[in-house]
């Protein structure tokens, strides 16, 4: 069976979206209409509130005879900007406050500047509509008063704070052009360092690329190779014995060294003259042990040296190899020393750190600011004697009869509005939480199996016993078997199948009554069709058809009795046979997995033209061994019931035991035209009525 490749992520779905709206309306319109309800009752108690609104116009006086501030040099609407944000100062507040009497909040006072013009409107909402008048006009009465107060005050503070910018910006350029010379030098001496230290890097290369091909030379041939290599193969031999004595003769020495310090009085006088010899020897087998180490790490250099070039051709390669090290190194000290030649002969390094050109760039940032002061405190000298800018209230306050809050229409609609989606995400949200399969589009999403069948709700009716689609053969329910049938017998067009499981995810998903009913219309097709209860936990299909269970499958394993004397007709219909599952034995799994299940099984075949093996769902074993020896599994899945992960592990299960699904019969669904989905019910399988989900 292929893989099957399973989405990583789902679609937005519109009709789903639709159909989850039209079955949740009533919870919409419900929450709709008590939100738009609580917001009218919220608004009409509400206490109206009723707006004031002024403007003010700010302009420059063009008299050459009266004095100027420095905040003139900003233009008209800037300066309408400034006053702005003045009135929404906390502290002129609180002088209006004073003024009219009562506590004044910032929500209750609006100062917004028109775009692209110097009028201020200021706005101010009140339960009265007379204060809401009265404290506008305040506002604006205290902004005249307080800019003529405070234009007068900084005349010559802003000059002095010009000059004092001034004499602030000259320090910090000079600083700032002595950082940037200090950074240029320094970054010149370390150009020019790392050009002398590429060149003699570069030459050093040159040399020792030289130094190897002379050396390659005089080695001659690969013979001349292997011999020199075999003479420092005997002297490393000869060096290691020397020098693993060396150290051995070290070591007792040292041995006898330490002793000698912790019990010297042992020793007496009379050894001095032998104490002095071995701490000679002492000495110098140190320096012994060094020297043939150092033999040593020369020898093994050669060998590793010579190793390589024993083969025929090697040294050949390797001066090819060293020649051109050497003339791509020669090339690159052309070029080092070119740029060291120009970097001498400017003084200067050529290219710019960002350390520097970021100091650049601040020193004529500072240079713009020190000319633009200038520039500021000159006018301010020629224009002293310019006016003040004006505040001129063109708009007056007045009251108005018709309040701005509450907003009842307005805020009904939002009311409804937000209730709506409230609910909207409550249903979205219910249904992404609900996991289970609601649509033929999640079956074939999540197993990428086709859907054989729509198997119809059907309402219980006192009709319960054997299968349906012999007491109603014109019903949907019948013709939703014909149509799975039919089905079948286009699969077995390209294989041919003679036995099929019917199995579920999970229980009670409707197996068994598919299996029965299938079977049924199979036998009513002309063909001798035989149901299976091969569930040997729960067995079911005695129940569904009224009749005993001490006879089964589990006698054929037994060899109490042979397959046809276990079978028994329906209702006397040679056409449609049964073999219930007999006894509950101890061991289902092994019983259904073991050989003698299909011999049962080819014996069956040769009884029968199609034989229905009624399974154990998918969260037992049973399933899964039983799949690889069948020629087909149906799965059956119910809409609203099967859980996605479980229809998904059932689905991996039998591809694990390499099964051939051939696809999913759609259990307890039920049509609508106008509905996406599929609506279903459910009842018990009793005498008194039927239903497609026993099993």
């Amino acid at each position: 069976m292929e893989a099957i490749a399973y989405p990583q992520e789902e679609e937005i779905d519109v009709r789903h979206l639709l159909s989850l709206i039209r079955h949740g309306a009533w919870l919409l319109i419900l929450s709709a209409v008590l939100a738009a309800g609580a917001a009218f009752g919220f608004s009409r108690f509400q206490t109206p509130i009723y707006e004031a609104r002024t403007q003010v116009m700010v302009g420059r006086s063009s008299s050459p005879a009266q004095i100027n501030d420095v905040t003139q040099l900003l233009n008209v609407q800037q300066l309408a900007q400034t006053y702005a944000e003045l009135l929404s100062q906390d502290w002129v507040r609180n002088v209006v406050a004073s003024r009219v009497g009562e506590e004044i909040t910032p929500r209750q006072v609006s100062v917004k500047v028109v775009t692209n013009t110097s009028l201020i409107n200021i706005t101010v909402q009140h339960t009265d509509p007379q204060r809401a008048s009265f404290i506008a006009d305040t506002f604006v009465q205290v902004l005249v008063e307080q800019n003529e107060e405070t234009q007068s005050q900084r005349y010559a503070e802003a000059e002095q704070s010009l000059s004092n910018q001034i004499g602030d910006m000259e320090k910090q350029i000079a600083a700032l052009q002595a950082q940037i010379e200090k950074e240029k030098q320094a970054a010149y001496q370390q150009a020019l360092t790392s050009a002398q230290q590429k060149i003699q890097d570069t030459q050093q290369m040159i040399d020792n690329a030289l130094a190897e091909i002379a050396r390659l030379k005089a080695l001659g041939s690969a013979a001349n190779a292997q011999y020199r290599l075999n003479v420092a193969q005997r002297q490393e031999e000869q060096l290691k014995a020397l020098l693993e004595n060396q150290q051995n003769e070290l070591e007792e020495l040292r041995t006898w060294d330490e002793l000698r310090r912790h019990h010297w009085g042992e020793f007496g006088l009379e050894n001095a003259g032998e104490v002095a010899a071995k701490q000679a020897r002492l000495e110098e087998l140190s320096q012994l042990v060094d020297q043939t180490q150092q033999q040593l790490d020369e020898v093994e250099q050669t060998i590793a040296w010579l190793t390589p070039l024993v083969e025929a051709g090697a040294i050949s390669k390797a001066i090819a190899q060293q020649e051109k090290i050497a003339s791509e190194q020669q090339s690159l000290l052309a070029a080092y020393q070119d740029s060291y030649g120009r970097l001498l002969a400017s003084s200067v390094e050529s290219t710019t750190s960002t350390e520097i050109a970021n100091l650049e760039k601040q020193l004529g940032l500072y240079q713009q600011i020190y000319l633009s002061l200038l520039n500021n405190r000159e006018t301010v000298r020629l224009e002293r004697m310019q006016n003040m800018p004006n505040v001129v209230q063109i708009t007056p306050a007045l009251p108005s009869d018709k309040p701005v809050r509450p907003r009842t229409l307005l805020n009904t609609v939002l009311g409804g509005i937000g209730g709506f989606v409230l609910a909207l995400a409550f249903v979205i949200v219910r249904d992404a939480l609900d996991v289970s399969v609601k649509s033929s589009e999640d079956v074939e999403r999540i197993t990428g199996l086709p859907i054989l069948a729509y198997v119809p709700w059907i309402k219980a009716n006192g009709e319960g016993i054997g299968p349906y689609v012999e007491k109603h053969p014109r019903s949907p329910f019948a013709e939703a078997f014909r149509s799975l049938r039919t089905n079948l017998e286009f699969l077995a067009l390209q294989t041919p199948m003679q036995v099929i499981q019917i199995t579920s995810p999970e229980q009670g998903e409707g197996k068994s009554t598919i299996a029965l009913n299938l079977a049924a219309i199979i036998a009513q097709g002309g063909k001798r069709a035989l149901v299976l209860d091969a569930d040997l936990r729960r067995p079911n299909l005695h129940r569904l058809c009224g009749i005993s269970n001490r006879v089964g499958i589990s006698d054929l394993f037994r060899h109490t009795m042979d397959a046809k004397s276990a079978i028994r007709p329906w209702d006397g219909n040679e056409k449609l046979l049964l073999l219930t599952s007999g006894s509950l034995p101890p061991n289902p799994t092994e019983l259904l997995g073991s050989s003698k299940m299909k011999d049962i099984l080819t014996d069956l075949c040769q009884q029968v033209n199609v034989v229905i093996v009624d399974s154990p769902p998918n969260i037992v074993a049973d399933s899964a061994v039983l799949a690889s020896a069948v020629d087909g599994v149906i799965l059956v899945v119910t809409l609203g019931r099967t859980r996605q992960d479980a229809l998904r592990l059932a689905v991996e299960q039998l591809q694990r035991a390499h099964a051939r699904v051939l696809g999913v019969v759609l259990n307890l669904t039920r049509s609508s035209s106008s509905s996406y989905y599929y609506h279903y019910a459910y009842s018990s399988y009793t005498k008194s009525g039927y239903s497609s989900e026993e099993g």
